[in-house]
């Protein structure tokens, strides 16, 4: 029977008899799981170590765990892989991040171009990032993944293209008109760190069009037809993620 998981945000390193106080948040998902004193958690907080152990009876609002053993999980062993996404609107973003962080995702950038679908005021931009930010732990929690996405606030892409490449890393955009598919250059590029640029379902505007192809991003396809922009995403992890597991 597979262990319910747990994320606790914090940088502490617990030992085997620590007790580990869950927060609220934590608490009233082992509420609503029927999760009682005496049953077996497993709580991860964002690095290599985990924790077994076993739900404390409730004080009041509040409840412990008491570690009973440190399980040490090997990171992953591809690098950092960017997803730079024109989101789509409302529930399919929301699905996007959760799959996007299941498939392995390190960074999810939401990214505004010209034909961007999502339309967001900025006072309510931090509401829905931390809306994703917990349907990310929610599917770490599901999945078994250790590390956290990195989720950042909506970007202009024109903003996003002057920031310089590093070297080393790969960037490749999703282009209907590309000769090369993605599998292939990532074969040839065989970079450790890869940055996937995917625009938004009406394309992007030959302005915009001009200014990814003047920077470091390469013209890539992932196949004949035109996809869904979380289509042609979780398409793009995917073949990342097998080119790191050939």
């Amino acid at each position: 029977m597979t262990i319910p998981r747990f994320y606790v945000s914090s940088s502490t390193h617990w030992r085997s008899g620590d007790r580990l106080d869950l927060p609220n948040e934590v608490i009233q998902h082992i509420q609503a799981r029927r999760l009682t004193a005496g049953n077996t958690v497993q709580i991860f907080c964002g690095y290599s170590e985990e924790y077994v152990g076993i739900l404390l009876s409730k004080q009041g609002s509040s409840q412990q765990v008491e570690i009973e053993t440190v399980v040490l999980r090997p990171l992953p062993r591809m690098g950092k892989l960017v997803l730079a996404v024109s989101p789509p609107a409302n529930e399919r973003m929301d699905w996007l991040v959760e799959k996007a962080t299941e498939l392995g995702a390190t960074h999810i950038q939401t990214i505004l171009s010209r034909r961007s679908v999502f339309k967001l005021h900025e006072d309510k931009q931090s509401a829905k990032l931390s809306r994703w930010q917990r349907i990310a732990i929610s599917a770490c929690e599901q999945s078994g993944r250790s590390l956290l996405p990195n989720l950042q606030l909506p970007m202009d892409l024109l903003k996003w293209l002057q920031q310089p490449p590093v070297h080393g890393e790969g960037y490749f955009f999703l282009d209907p008109n590309a000769k090369l598919s993605l599998a292939s250059a990532l074969r040839q590029n065989g970079c450790q760190n890869k940055v996937l640029l995917i625009g938004p379902e009406g394309g992007w505007s030959e302005e915009e069009r001009q200014s990814i192809l003047q920077s470091a991003y390469q013209p890539v396809h992932v196949g004949p037809h035109i996809l869904r922009t979380e289509t042609a995403a979780l398409t793009a992890l995917s073949l990342s993620l097998a080119s790191v597991h050939d």
